[in-house]
């Protein structure tokens, strides 16, 4: 454009801002850059990359579990469809003021990363967004809790085989999803007793209004529980890479 050709440009500019083996390569200084990139820059890029397929996994385990919570009442019509997604994302987010990091701390020890934390948690993340991606598709019900605490200990034993697992830490996991169909069928029983009791006594119909109250809170409870449980795991997740990467440290007491 301006008659003066590409090999020549480098006759222009000043000796000292480039040495004499980049004037004979020209584009060295890009590959150089690459090269000089250190493994921290490398494994800080992954870090990022890996915190943003968490939070795809998050949003898997959203469209998965916390539906559930206000199905009842959208159904029932007790919640217009438009109020039960701001009503659950309300007391999911709630959750995690009142209730604290527990289940997060549980789920960032389950697998002693170490220099392999960043191989184990893709694994993971990759495993459980596929299979909750899968079971949406085929309208299974699942828990995303089995997909992330089977794809954690599963990419953890192919690292570094059972030394890798921290077994309690599994066991306090899966006396939680053994449990909780069992415990959760019991109370229901109960409840049911006793709503059918307090119908009688006080000769309620079923679309009384006590009746839609009382669904209100036991789907906001519902969403609090899954804020306290559920929606910790994908911070234990995010944990355990920090943990594996060396970005953070557990305490004395066991916390990240």
């Amino acid at each position: 454009m301006f008659g003066i050709r590409s090999s020549s440009v480098h006759l222009l500019i000043p000796p000292l801002l480039f040495p004499a083996s980049s004037l004979s390569t020209p584009g060295r200084h890009l590959e150089d850059s690459f090269k000089e990139m250190s493994s921290m820059d490398m494994l800080l890029i992954a870090v990022i990359a890996l915190c943003v397929l968490a939070l795809v996994f998050d949003f898997t385990n959203g469209f998965h579990d916390a539906a559930n919570s206000v199905a009842t009442v959208v159904a029932t019509r007790a919640l217009p469809v438009k109020w039960a997604p701001p009503f659950s994302a309300f007391f999911n987010f709630l959750a995690y003021f009142v209730v604290g990091t527990a289940v997060a701390n549980t789920i960032a020890k389950t697998v002693k990363t170490d220099s392999e934390g960043v191989a184990v948690t893709f694994a993971a993340l990759f495993a459980a967004i596929a299979w909750n991606y899968f079971t949406w598709q085929i309208g299974m019900p699942s828990s995303s809790s089995h997909a992330i605490i089977g794809g954690l200990v599963g990419a953890g034993l192919a690292v570094g085989g059972l030394n890798a697992i921290d077994w309690a830490s599994v066991q306090k996991a899966g006396i939680g999803i053994v449990l909780s169909p069992a415990v959760a069928f019991t109370i229901a029983i109960i409840a049911m007793y006793l709503v059918f009791g307090i119908q009688r006594m006080f000769k309620m119909r079923d679309d009384h209004p006590v009746f839609k109250g009382l669904q209100l809170v036991t789907a906001g409870a519902v969403s609090f529980g899954h804020g306290a449980n559920d929606a910790q795991k994908t911070m234990g997740v995010i944990a355990a890479l920090l943990l594996g990467a060396g970005y953070t440290s557990m305490s004395e007491d066991g916390k990240t």
